[in-house]
């Protein structure tokens, strides 16, 4: 039988492959429509449109049109046009799009470059009447190829955003003007600015917002030692092998003189790769130096347990060697490092989402042939998964589409390349050849390409391509031939299966029988180890409550050795009063453990006074208020060790949710009243509630939710056993904010002679 399943294996495989065909991509890049201009940005700007798309136009040299910025509705017809005057004007295509103003539009920041200056234009068309103003600008010397970016910060207290803007070059030169301003955009006002000569144009920087406290995250890259360019005491100094040194100030006025002087407090240079965070008022909070000579640095935020962090790539080229890298995540308040990994080859750009960061490496020869990789790896930092190709890849985006996680990547020069779509293992599942840079519009869902040699951005969506839409006359033959072959092995494996059966059967029943009986020994080991913790747990707050009277007795005494002539009948009488104290308390300790015969009964409002006046203490001490509304006052039929074990279980479970959470009202409220023949009993409280998966499986043993070492998961399943033999109930749930614990005992009912 073994040999005939072998055969039709084989088989399988040989007829596959002989009907093999090019794979069918299950996604394709559909072109929508194609614009003049480059398209930057899709968002909700204008009043009478869900989306605008913003497009840019530059004219070139001795070209009669006038640039301008062009506005689409989200079905590409044209709402506006903003046009300059000036033909040699350049616009920068990175607007900087925010709702500023917090009324729900988004306004534009345009930086526009002319021969003397460089200003920002703040727009907002959703305003009535529509603003259109200057809120700043920098004067700058012949200079078009100067590179700005813009971040929108909460730098004040009021609701309206100020804006955060680096000025600089990639390659800097005379005149070049380098540095980072604050800007407020309401007032049209610089806030403050520092003027450097470091590379800021790496990464943007990152505003964070936390517990009322804003503060911003830069960095700088570090270029080649041999090009310096050097700021200090107000000037700027530069020199490379094409240039002797050269200086001047922020007014491009020559100063033949001016000497470089490291010590001075605003000395800074290019040549110096780093990361800071500094406050609203541009105070230092931290720095660390990464390193100098071709080390670039690139920054992101991502949340990870619910905190906002830092991803900080450091990437190290030497030519000729082999570079390397390192991915950190650090802490924004202080800078330091939370985890890190170390990649021995040069990883020439990295891009992060949420959820996902994927590492670009650059090319590596192998065995004679180039290739370059992308990893993903995890929040962790931890490799998940790879792919290798003889052509770079470019992460674009992620997206989801039919709640698959999707990756955009291009390959090629910005002249000549591909889009490729990744599934979430990254296999490729849909390409098309496009020409041109592109990236992606979030609000539309759609890839923008801007092919500068005719000036114009192809629109792209991404569509999924239904199963059978992809299935061919080959694909048919060959799951024809596939479901035969299974159905027939299948069937050899079933009457094998058959001969084997009955011993497995036996086997089972077996196992089956001995793990019910482990099992068993088991929960009654686990419902020992919860009584014991919960034993614990009220021990805890018996010496809390106790230590008060035993220190006032210790004092007494100490008062009445240490002083013979002391008031002796004072100090006898306050370790009378303490002793007492004591006992009262030992005393309500006993009660409410001792066990109860199976007649017995237990009364409801006894039962939770006895545990309120043991426990209440601890949960008054973290400022948790307990409100409790009895309806009647009931006999219950449990024993009062039982009642007090799942009065513990659950009132402890609130109070380390109510701990979970920062400000607001902490308070515990009991509900009970009588149900049919039973009590009902309502408990909820003001903390987070139960998690998702809590309440899919809330009383499964092990299953908690708790940091590890304050929890074991059993709490909820020993209340549950509990109520399951004296056929009660219990439900789980939540409401509004906090969580309901529903219980339901039956009441005591006395057996009579009678009845025996």
């Amino acid at each position: 039988m073994i040999r005939a399943i072998q055969t039709l294996y084989i088989l399988l495989l040989l007829t596959t492959s002989l009907f093999a065909q090019e794979d069918i991509y299950s996604y394709r890049f559909n072109l929508d429509t194609t614009i003049t201009g480059a398209v930057s940005q899709a968002e909700h700007i204008f009043p009478n449109c869900e989306t605008t798309l913003i497009s840019f136009y530059n004219t070139l040299k001795n070209e009669e049109t006038l640039p301008y910025i062009d506005f689409f509705d989200e079905n590409y017809e044209q709402i506006e046009r903003i046009t300059f005057d000036i033909p040699n004007t350049v616009l920068r295509k990175s607007p900087l799009v925010f709702d500023f103003d917090g009324d729900s539009f988004d306004e534009v920041v345009f930086a526009i470059i002319e021969p003397d200056r460089i200003y920002y234009l703040y727009f907002d068309p959703s305003n009535t009447p529509q603003i259109k103003s200057i809120v700043y600008e920098i004067p700058i010397k012949g200079n078009k190829f100067v590179e700005s970016k813009m971040i929108a910060a909460q730098l004040d207290e009021d609701d309206f955003f100020e804006m955060i803007l680096l000025l600089g070059e990639s390659y800097p030169k005379k005149n070049t003007i380098n540095g980072m301003w604050a800007i407020d955009i309401e007032e049209k006002k610089m806030l403050w600015e520092d003027l450097s000569a470091e590379d800021l144009m790496t990464s943007k920087p990152i505003n964070i917002v936390s517990d009322s406290l804003s503060f911003v995250i830069c960095s700088g890259s570090a270029g080649n030692i041999s090009n310096t360019f050097v700021f200090c005491n107000g000037n700027y100094f530069v020199k490379n092998k094409y240039l002797p040194q050269y200086s001047y100030n922020r007014n491009f006025q020559e100063n033949k003189w001016a000497k470089v002087d490291t010590l001075v407090n605003d000395y800074s240079i290019d040549s110096v790769a780093f990361i800071r965070g500094i406050d609203a008022e541009n105070n230092l909070l931290w720095q660390r130096n990464l390193g100098g000579k071709n080390v670039k640095v690139h920054i992101d935020s991502v949340t990870i347990d619910g905190k906002k962090r830092i991803i900080l790539a450091t990437y190290c080229y030497v030519r000729k060697k082999m570079g390397k890298s390192s991915i950190e995540i650090i802490n924004p308040r202080t800078g330091t490092t939370e985890n890190k990994t170390v990649f021995a080859n040069f990883a020439r750009s990295v891009f992060s989402d949420q959820q996902r960061i994927f590492v670009c490496f650059d090319r590596e020869i192998e065995e004679g042939k180039d290739y370059y990789n992308i990893v993903e790896l995890g929040l962790d930092l931890n490799p998940i998964m790879s792919f290798r190709d003889s052509h770079r890849q470019d992460p674009v985006e992620t997206i989801k589409i039919n709640e698959e996680d999707l990756l955009i990547t291009t390959n090629g020069t910005s002249v000549l390349q591909k889009m490729f779509v990744f599934d979430n293992n990254l296999n490729i599942i849909g390409e098309t050849n496009a020409i041109g840079k592109a990236h992606y519009l979030d609000r539309l869902k759609i890839i923008a390409v801007y092919d500068f040699r005719v000036r114009e951005t192809k629109l792209y969506s991404i569509i999924h391509i239904p199963w059978y839409d992809r299935i061919s006359p080959t694909l048919l033959r060959n799951v024809a031939f596939s479901f035969l072959t299974i159905l027939l092995v299948t069937l050899l494996l079933w009457i094998n299966t058959l001969r084997v059966a009955s011993k497995k059967i036996k086997r089972q029943k077996k196992e089956i029988e001995e793990t019910h009986a482990e099992l068993k020994a088991t929960t009654s080991k686990l419902i020992r180890s919860e009584k014991l913790a919960v034993y614990g747990t009220i021990a805890s707050g018996i010496a809390h409550e106790i230590n008060s009277p035993l220190g006032a007795i210790i004092n007494s005494a100490q008062r009445i050795k240490n002083n013979p002539g002391t008031d002796l009948e004072k100090n006898i009488t306050l370790i009378e009063k303490a002793g007492k104290r004591s006992k009262d308390i030992i005393e309500k300790l006993l009660v409410s453990t001792r066990t109860k015969s199976d007649n017995e009964n237990t009364n409801m409002i006894d039962a939770l006074n006895e545990w309120m006046e043991l426990s209440q203490g601890q949960f008054e001490n973290l400022g948790i208020k307990f409100i409790t509304e009895i309806n009647s006052n009931l006999l219950l039929a449990i024993s009062s060790t039982e009642l007090n074990q799942i009065f513990t279980n659950v009132f402890f479970n609130a109070r380390d949710s109510i701990s979970n959470i920062n400000g607001g009202d902490k308070v515990i409220t009991v509900f009970s009243a009588q149900h049919d023949n039973s009590c009902r009993i309502i408990i909820r409280d003001t903390g987070i509630g139960f998690s998702k998966e809590k309440l899919e499986i809330p009383f499964e043993a092990f299953n908690t939710t708790k940091e590890k070492g304050k929890g074991t998961g059993l709490g909820l399943w020993v209340v549950k056993s509990i109520l399951d033999n004296i056929n009660g109930q219990i439900k789980i749930s939540n409401y509004e904010n906090g969580a309901e614990v529903e219980i339901i005992i039956p009441l005591f009912e006395e057996i009579t002679d009678e009845e025996l």
